[in-house]
């Protein structure tokens, strides 16, 4: 046992040096059979703690045909993820022939530098800094003529054992079971910073891609009269630029997602099927053969198709955009409306009728709101994100203004009726008004169904916060859905407090009787706080008894709201099922996800 925890606090030690972990078989170099292995490393000390423990089954390959939980030993060994995740890449050097090849490159080139160095068992492994503008991926046998015999590299995609784990052994190269992998002394990545390679290494280990066949033109698409309305020509046209503009790595995702949200036209009555697939298989021919066969495309059309059309969506009501172009928030029910509003409506019928008059979100003014926090409209060629907005000319901004804005429904279950809205000036970061009834109600970002459960569920207060967590999760392929809770009491629910009201700062407690917006049967949930929050008046126990009155900010209100957000999704109650795993994070500035990280 005193291993076992000595292995545990290695790979804790090693989170939080930002290097991502994860659980290997006791005294071997595989990961646990059926689990995504390196693919789910984590430096998150919560989740590596949760690991080690058996507190928390690891996570399924999608393949695996047998779903029962699997969970790690005390005893694991310890992996480290290479490549971007984990900030470095490894060159392995495996005996004297290999050892020969790098002394004839250093005695060419010059000597390598001093980095983080780990002892193998019959060689060493070299750990270089990551570096952005040189990929490193492992690289294969024939790749490896470039370099010299018996070198390895390990980047993108690769793992190494790391140390104190044990070795398996391997009797005909001399090395006993039951060894302990280990650093060299004074150069482990606790001791050192990773060395960045030199040039002549990096263009080595990272050649220049072989130079491909430039690109056939893609002639403009010709509308075809009668084949599709406006609204849905408008569409069809946005989906095909986003399919042949797509890069390397997201063509065949981008094709599917863009396809998916043209069906739903399709079903919607907006484009004709036949006139839709056409063009989008026109526009995916940009990556053939490259990145697909011609058979192979038409198969992802088709497919997508087919699911888009299990999701009829169609244009807005344009009668009700002109009977209501600049309606006015009513101050209560009878209040006067603007002009060409129905008089006497309550919040609901407002927010029903404002969102029955807004246009399609497809305005120049949205790419720039994206473009200029640093987010693509599109994520992972998404085209359908966007479209759970619309834009408003004049929408009510809050403080007596009206103004251009982006529109998004606040719904308790995807699909409701809208009956609440939140409001997104372009000049603003942020939600700066709410209209209707919106307490417990959040903003579904993708479709979330009791038939779907994602592999990730995020839940975010701040919409650009959920955005960027989003998109990182679809650029990594994994399936992930995501809200946003733009009431407090909607993200983290209410604080429990005594008979007089009071409750403790330093512990958040939540009233099981007031629980934020859950979605039950979820795997995963990631909870997004801001640490620029900044709670509603509170009461608690003053030091010499009585009440004293207080208001958390910053990361004290970051951290006690999103406790409370924590409970309420570990909890299980009569009318939910608490998730399996729940992880907290924070941007590592005020600023947001978008341009800080997360720690």
């Amino acid at each position: 046992m005193t291993n076992a925890v000595r292995l545990i606090d290695h790979a804790l030690a090693y989170g939080r040096r930002r290097l991502a972990v994860f659980p290997l078989r006791p005294r071997t170099k595989e990961p646990y059979a059926r689990t995504i292995g390196f693919k789910g490393a984590s430096s998150c000390a919560s989740v590596i703690g949760d690991w080690w423990l058996g507190n928390c089954a690891l996570d399924l390959k999608d393949d695996a045909k047998i779903r029962t939980p699997v969970r790690a030993r005390a005893d694991s060994n310890i992996g480290i993820a290479t490549g971007a995740k984990s900030g470095f890449w490894v060159l392995d050097l495996d005996g004297p022939e290999a050892e020969a090849a790098i002394a004839r490159l250093e005695a060419e080139h010059g000597t390598l530098p001093v980095t983080v160095q780990q002892s193998t068992g019959r060689g060493r492994h070299l750990c270089f800094a990551w570096n952005p503008a040189f990929p490193v991926r492992n690289m294969s046998k024939r790749s490896q003529e470039r370099i010299g015999a018996k070198i390895d590299v390990r980047g993108d995609g690769g793992y190494i054992v790391a140390p104190p784990s044990v070795h398996p052994g391997k009797p005909e190269e001399g090395i006993p079971p039951g060894r302990l992998y280990a650093w060299t002394p004074g150069r482990s990545p606790l001791e050192i910073d990773f060395a960045p390679a030199p040039a002549w290494l990096l263009d080595l280990v990272s050649p220049a891609p072989e130079p491909v066949a430039p690109r056939q033109p893609v002639k403009p698409r010709a509308p075809a009269a009668g084949r599709a309305s406006p609204y849905g020509e408008a569409a069809l046209d946005g989906a095909v630029r986003t399919i042949v503009g797509a890069h390397k790595g997201q063509r065949d995702t981008t094709l599917y997602r863009s396809a998916c949200s043209v069906g739903c036209l399709v079903a919607g009555g907006e484009i004709d099927r036949d006139y839709a697939r056409a063009s989008l298989i026109d526009a995916g021919m940009a990556h053939v053969p490259d990145a697909m066969t011609a058979a192979q495309l038409e198969r992802q059309v088709d497919r997508a198709l087919l699911w888009g059309e299990g999701q009829p969506r169609s244009a807005p009501d344009r009668a009700a955009q002109d009977r209501a172009r600049r309606p006015s928030p009513p101050q209560g029910r009878g209040a006067p409306a603007a002009e060409g509003v129905d008089e006497g409506l309550s919040q609901r019928e407002y927010a029903a009728q404002l969102w029955a008059s807004a246009g399609s979100p497809w305005v120049k003014a949205s790419a720039k709101w994206f473009e200029g926090r640093g987010l693509s409209s599109t994520p992972g060629g998404n085209t359908d994100l966007l479209t759970r907005f619309r834009m408003h000319p004049a929408a009510p901004l809050g403080g007596g203004r009206s103004g251009p804005a982006l529109l998004i429904p606040l719904q308790k279950a995807d699909g409701d009726p809208v009956e609440a809205l939140a409001v997104l000036p372009f000049e603003a970061d942020r939600f700066t008004n709410l209209i209707g009834e919106t307490d417990g109600k959040v903003a579904f970002l993708t479709p979330i169904a009791a038939d779907r459960t994602p592999d990730v569920l995020i839940v975010a207060i701040d919409l650009q916060d959920a955005w960027h967590l989003l998109s990182n999760a679809w650029a990594e392929e994994m399936d992930a859905a995501a809200v946003v809770a733009p009431r407090l009491s909607t993200f983290a629910g209410v604080a429990l407090g005594d008979r007089w009201g009071r409750v403790n700062p330093d512990a958040p407690a939540l009233d099981p009787a007031s629980p934020p917006w859950r979605a039950s049967g979820q795997a995963h949930v990631v909870l997004a706080v801001r640490r620029d929050l900044r709670g509603p008046p509170m009461r608690a126990r003053a030091f010499a008894g009585g009440t004293r009155s207080f208001q958390l900010e910053g990361d004290a209100a970051a951290r006690f709201f999103g406790g409370l957000a924590e409970q309420a999704w570990s909890t299980t109650s009569t009318d939910f099922t608490a998730a399996n795993r729940v992880r907290l994070v924070a941007p590592a500035s005020s600023a947001g996800f978008n341009t800080g990280g997360q720690s």
